[in-house]
């Protein structure tokens, strides 16, 4: 029971075999006082009591009880338990050392023999059942165990050894006057002691309880009101602002006395930490190294398209727990514990579409994950033939484009209209030249290339002058007249 708890039960839940000795301390205490030495209403004040009491000597209960077995009580029921009797082994061979220094015998209990010549009426007393009798036990027969009443031919002691113990306590206590006064000197000493320690300066006081945002000046200021000592231990936490209040050691409830200690835990804020560059490392990589300090990546991973191959991290954000703006890490910087990290991650180069037929280069962009407009702008190019894709807009070297933007593709009409020039008036081959150099094929009748150039003049072109057409697809044909002959 709660009674006979020893005190490492109690405080740390416990126990080997000095826990049994402290309860046979306890039992030894009772059966020399007829009490225990811990009263209370409730379990919970025996138990502390336990805990935090020195049992006191048998003796202040009854003076007969003797200094020997007054120790052996003490040293049984220690608080600690490496001084206790290391086992029952050694708090036996104390207990013969003490019967032989009192000269006590330990004697036979009473009505355990039988005398060999008793009698039949040995076998009923009053009642009681005693042990049958040889002649009246047939083959094979139980016997009855012998009975709890008295047996004629039990060998009883002249005197018990509670006797002979009072007789020896009385001699003791007759040695001398100055024993009483040393046992007034010590009641007088215990009762000071206890007023001091239970009322007076010294007595207990209990640790308070601290709210959340308490700070260490106020925890100390507080403490030192009870005369206990407070000292500060700095930790980091991610959970407590800086400056703040996180534990009390011994915890608050606690009993202390006056000018003890206690370690006051207050908060740091969260760590600090450097990270280095997280350039060209993969989504998974950087996520590793962000936990690794704590850091919380975002599950909302940006992309955008870049010259690197996709999944490459392009960009880190750092954004400060309870903070609403953010800055660049993406080549390393400093950060504390519990700060938060966006990344963003390449979608990989946007497909060069330049060149390609329409239809082909739009189902190329869609599947990099764009939005490709129905309807293409065209323009002219000298360059790409009509009907192939020339780029997309808007420009991607000139803007940020990510999966899901929008764009327009940009066909070729092939290469621009120009005005057939005015070659009316030219010789023959000023006119070819003239035409040529615009791109455009020139063809006229073959007999003039029998006459000489300067007697050749060209009287106009079809199609006319002035007329714009693809140089490249069109033929112009010259008229020419001798009227520059001789």
């Amino acid at each position: 029971t709660i009674a006979y708890l020893a005190p490492e039960l109690v405080t740390q839940g416990t126990a080997d075999a000095r826990t049994d000795i402290y309860a046979l301390g306890i039992m030894l205490y009772e059966m020399l006082t007829g009490e225990q030495p811990y009263q209370g209403e409730q379990p919970m004040q025996i138990a502390y009591q336990h805990a935090t009491e020195q049992v006191p000597r048998p003796s202040f209960k009854n003076p007969a009880v003797p200094e020997q077995l007054d120790e052996l009580v003490l040293w049984s029921t220690e608080r600690t338990p490496d001084e206790r009797p290391a086992d029952a082994q050694a708090m036996l061979e104390r207990l013969r050392e003490i019967e032989h220094d009192l000269g006590i015998t330990p004697l036979p209990p009473r009505g355990h023999a039988a005398s060999p010549a008793a009698s039949d009426a040995d076998y009923d007393v009053d009642g009681e059942t005693a042990l049958l009798p040889p002649s009246m036990d047939p083959p094979g027969a139980t016997s009855v165990l012998p009975g709890t009443g008295p047996i004629a031919s039990a060998q009883v002691a002249p005197s018990s050894n509670a006797e002979r113990l009072r007789v020896k306590t009385r001699r003791r206590h007759a040695r001398g006057w100055w024993a009483v006064i040393v046992v007034l000197a010590l009641a007088i000493a215990a009762g000071g002691t206890g007023w001091w320690f239970g009322s007076g300066p010294g007595s207990m006081v209990t640790v308070p309880e601290f709210a959340a945002d308490t700070t260490f000046e106020q925890a100390a200021a507080e403490l030192a009101g009870l005369d206990v000592q407070a000292v500060e231990q700095p930790e980091n936490s991610l959970d407590v602002p800086a400056g703040r209040f996180i534990s009390i050691q011994p915890e608050s409830g606690a009993r202390l006395y006056p000018g003890d200690t206690v370690t006051i835990t207050t908060s740091l804020g969260p760590a600090p930490v450097t990270l280095s560059s997280m350039r060209d490392m993969s989504r998974q990589q950087v996520e590793d190294y962000a936990a690794d300090s704590i850091i919380t990546v975002s599950d909302d991973v940006g992309q955008r398209f870049d010259p690197r191959e996709a999944g490459t991290v392009i960009d880190a954000q750092i954004t400060p727990r309870g903070a609403d703006e953010s800055y660049g890490c993406l080549d390393g910087c400093g950060a504390h514990q519990g700060d938060a990290m966006a990344i963003t991650v390449s979608a990989g180069p946007i497909p060069d579409v330049a060149g390609q037929p329409a239809d082909q280069a739009r189902q190329q962009l869609e599947d990099a994950g764009l939005q490709v407009a129905e309807t293409s702008e065209q323009e002219y190019s000298a360059s790409v033939p009509a009907g192939a894709a020339l780029r997309i807009t808007p420009n991607p070297e000139e803007t940020t484009l990510s999966p899901g933007d929008d764009v327009t593709l940009v066909e070729s009409l092939g290469p621009p209209p120009v005005p057939v020039p005015s070659v009316k008036g030219m010789t023959r081959d000023e006119a070819v030249a003239a035409l040529e150099a615009e791109g455009f094929s020139v063809t006229f009748n073959g007999l003039w290339n029998a006459w000489p150039d300067d007697w050749t003049t060209v009287t106009g072109s079809d199609p006319a002058a002035g007329t714009e057409l693809v140089p490249s697809e069109t033929e112009v044909t010259i008229y020419i007249d001798n009227t520059g002959a001789v």
